[in-house]
């Protein structure tokens, strides 16, 4: 049910992708609650698609992912970024954007840093945050993700990727 692949991206390319967004210029945009509308919360966003569209300038850099995941047809491409808190958060259970799309969406998340956070299934299974690990799973699975608190690392960035597969 969720498959787990490290070092999903050629060293190269997955170096390249993380300079490019954890640098000066890569635009976050702040959004008021994690997982709904102020629930208490703030991360920072980057949408690559929605609405059939890409929506930044980051989506070609992403274009190997999409095709190694085997994608059909896009939902959404959002980068999430959370702060480092002293305490972890364990956000709130939820599913990825399922709805009248159908059953066989799939979600897959590359995580673009290593941290002590983690993705955590309502099955109990947990997802080490660990650079360039992509996880795939249906997109009806409740899951939730969580801060990160390592004195050294200042955040805890993932790609999320919603979308039929091939």
């Amino acid at each position: 049910m969720i498959e787990s692949v490290d070092n999903f991206l050629e060293k190269k390319y997955f170096k390249k992708l993380q300079k490019k967004v954890f640098g000066p210029h890569f635009p976050w945009y702040k959004n008021d609650g994690k997982v709904s509308e102020n629930d208490g919360y703030i991360q920072f966003i980057h949408r690559v698609y929605r609405n059939n569209e890409y929506v930044s300038g980051f989506s070609s850099d992403l274009i190997p992912c999409v095709e190694k995941l085997g994608v059909l047809s896009l939902i959404r491409i959002k980068l999430n970024l959370t702060l480092s808190t002293t305490e972890m958060d364990v956000y709130e259970f939820h599913k990825d954007l399922v709805g009248s799309r159908g059953g066989t969406q799939k979600t897959s998340i590359l995580y673009m840093n290593t941290n002590n956070g983690f993705t955590m299934f309502e099955n109990g299974d947990k997802i080490e945050s660990v650079a360039n690990r992509m996880i795939t799973f249906p997109s009806e699975t409740r899951h939730t993700g969580t801060s990160n608190t390592d004195e050294d690392i200042m955040y805890r960035c993932v790609i999320n990727f919603n979308y039929f597969p091939n």
